[in-house]
C-alpha cells in the first residue's frame, strides 16, 4: 500500500461553557514540589496576551497562565478543519472533534486535564441528585501537565502546551472516527507545528498544521 503525506491545518477552540458548575473537589494531602521562579520561565522578552486564561510564547514554547478560579470550570473543546487537500472529502471549517474539558489540580505539582462523560443526567444543578451523580462518575484524565512556575503577582499556574498541542492527542485533534473514515494513520511530528494562538474574554483559539500518512488520497 503506497502512503502519501496529508498536510491539515486544524482549528482548535477551546471555549468556557454556559454549564459552569465544578465538580466535586478532591481533597489533595501530597507534598508538593517547589515551582521554578517565575521569571526563568516567563522572561521579560515572552510574547503575551490576556484572555480567557493567559497565553505567553518563549521562542516556540507556548505556555498557558490557569488561574484558581478556572479550576473546575466545564470548557467546550472544538476542533475544525482550517482548510482541506483536493478530493479530501471534507471541507475547512468542518468540525471533526468536540469534548468538554476541565482543569484539575492534580496529587503533585501539576494539573490534570480531565474530560467529561455523560452517562446520566440530573435536572437541577444544585441539588443531591446532582451532587451525587458527580461523586459516582469519574472523568477520566486526558493529559496531565507539570506546573512550570507561579505567576508572582495573578498567582496563576503556568504549564507548558506545546506538545500537547503539537502531537496526536485526541482530545484537541482529528476524531478516531474521523481518521479512519479519512484513512490517516501516523502523525509526522517533524511536520506538524502551532501556528498561532488567539486569545479572547471567553475562548481561546489553537491553529495548528499536523502532517499524517494517508492511503485515502491519489
Amino acid at each position: 500500500m503506497n502512503f502519501k503525506q496529508i498536510l491539515l491545518p486544524i482549528s482548535f477552540a477551546l471555549s468556557l461553557t454556559a454549564f459552569g458548575q465544578k465538580p466535586v473537589a478532591k481533597p489533595d494531602s501530597t507534598v508538593k514540589k517547589a515551582p521554578v521562579e517565575y521569571s526563568k520561565i516567563i522572561p521579560a522578552s515572552a510574547i503575551g496576551q490576556d484572555g480567557l486564561f493567559n497565553v505567553r510564547q518563549v521562542d516556540q514554547k507556548w505556555f498557558f497562565e490557569i488561574p484558581d478560579t478556572l479550576l473546575g470550570r466545564y470548557l467546550l473543546a472544538v476542533t475544525r478543519y482550517v482548510t482541506t487537500p483536493q478530493g479530501f472529502g471534507s471541507f475547512g471549517g468542518e468540525k471533526v472533534n468536540e469534548q468538554t474539558l476541565y482543569f484539575q489540580k492534580g496529587n503533585s505539582n501539576n494539573l490534570f486535564l480531565k474530560g467529561v462523560v455523560y452517562r446520566q443526567e440530573a435536572k437541577s444543578l444544585d441539588g443531591p441528585i446532582f451532587q451525587a451523580m458527580m461523586q459516582s462518575q469519574e472523568s477520566p484524565i486526558v493529559a496531565s501537565f507539570d506546573i512550570k512556575a507561579k505567576n508572582p503577582v495573578t498567582g496563576n499556574y503556568v504549564i507548558d502546551v506545546t506538545d500537547f498541542f503539537k502531537k496526536d492527542v485526541a482530545v484537541v485533534s482529528i476524531s478516531a472516527d474521523e481518521k479512519s473514515t479519512k484513512k490517516l494513520n501516523s502523525l509526522a511530528d517533524d511536520r506538524s507545528f502551532i501556528e498561532k494562538i488567539s486569545c479572547y474574554p471567553i475562548n481561546t483559539e489553537i491553529k495548528t498544521t499536523k502532517t499524517y500518512a494517508s492511503a485515502g488520497l491519489g
